[in-house]
């Protein structure tokens, strides 16, 4: 009998999850790798915090009368949300053009203002970063209206 739990399977960064390791009496050792070693176990009990930086799958290493055998068990480390960057603007062929960096992999909205400190209320349509986190807000010029600042912001 083995049976593995975690209070979490995905955690911030910088937070810990507690494993729970019971096994049957025909198990006499545990280990897990990425340097967290020999489990001690206390009447086939174990309680384990685990405290990865990102995204890891442990290998649970068990040894009993048949030898060794390993299952998997993966902590899901979610970043937090990369700050929004400026990196260029400019106008090309009627268009502004603002890059900028992000979350990777994240949609934006891309809203427009003729006031600052708004409201943001014009929508212009979103944007999504790519796996770097680079995005390119692409916005059409309409010769005749006001002049607009605009914001970028992250989807709900």
């Amino acid at each position: 009998m083995i049976q593995l739990a975690t209070t979490a399977s995905t955690i911030g960064a910088g937070q810990s999850t507690e494993l729970s390791v019971k096994v049957g009496a025909d198990i006499s050792a545990v280990s897990i790798d990425h340097g967290v070693g020999n489990v001690p176990l206390a009447n086939g009990n174990a309680l384990v915090t685990l405290t990865p930086s990102v995204t890891t799958t442990y290998n649970l290493t068990f040894d009993g009368p048949s030898g060794s055998f390993t299952q998997t068990l993966t902590v899901t480390v979610l970043q937090p949300p990369a700050p929004l960057a400026v990196v260029s603007t400019s106008i090309e062929a009627g268009n502004f053009i603002l890059k900028f960096t992000g979350t990777p992999a994240t949609t934006y909205a891309v809203r427009g203002s003729t006031s600052l400190p708004g409201p943001f209320i014009e929508d212009h349509g979103t944007v999504a970063t790519d796996v770097n986190g680079a995005g390119t807000a692409t916005i059409a010029i309409t010769p005749g209206t006001p002049h607009q600042f605009f914001r970028i912001e992250v989807l709900p």
